[in-house]
């Protein structure tokens, strides 16, 4: 029973941290995504990110296995410190990130965004 939480909330953890890796390398990277295998040109990129799930269950296995010691209440623990850690980056990017665009706003809507960025790049952020 001990084993199966554990499995169940390191798998968890782990699924999410594939899929962040996965939307970083999607979207910053500009790699086709996991999703991209479902379609008919799908490449070894895409291949490569969806194979990213089963690799971290994997590692789950493997770090399970060497942390056999550990109490279910140490990996809690440890658990809930990796879900502060991730909230908190999530709080301060969503808090930086709307910052940046209510200034791109502010300046866009004040018609200073084109003496600052370029004419350009103005036309390009409407």
């Amino acid at each position: 029973m001990s084993y199966s939480i554990r499995l169940f909330g390191w798998s968890m953890l782990a699924l999410m941290l594939a899929f962040l890796i996965n939307n970083f390398l999607t979207i910053g990277g500009g790699l086709p995504g996991a999703g991209a295998i479902l379609s008919d040109g799908a490449g070894a990129l895409s291949w490569l990110q969806a194979a990213l799930y089963p690799i971290m269950i994997v590692g789950v296995f493997f770090l399970l296995k060497s942390r056999s010691e550990k109490t279910l209440r140490e990996d809690s623990r440890l658990i809930s410190s990796y879900n502060t850690v991730f909230i908190r980056c999530a709080f301060w990017a969503v808090l930086i990130v709307g910052l940046g665009d209510m200034i791109i706003s502010f300046l866009r809507v004040e018609g200073l965004l084109p003496a600052i960025v370029g004419e350009e790049l103005t036309k390009e952020l409407g």
